[in-house]
């Protein structure tokens, strides 16, 4: 995926992984940004 944003990773903790998140309309060359989706994971 482009444009992943990342925490530093320390060993026994989790992260948290940040995704900007577009669409694309038919008829429409621009991507449109529908937000951010944070996903977290655990040791």
């Amino acid at each position: 995926m482009r444009g992943v944003n990342t925490q530093v990773y320390e060993s026994g903790y989790g992260a948290t992984w940040q995704y900007q998140v577009y669409a694309k309309k038919v008829g429409f060359t621009q991507e449109i940004p529908l937000g951010l989706a944070h996903i977290q994971t655990y040791p």
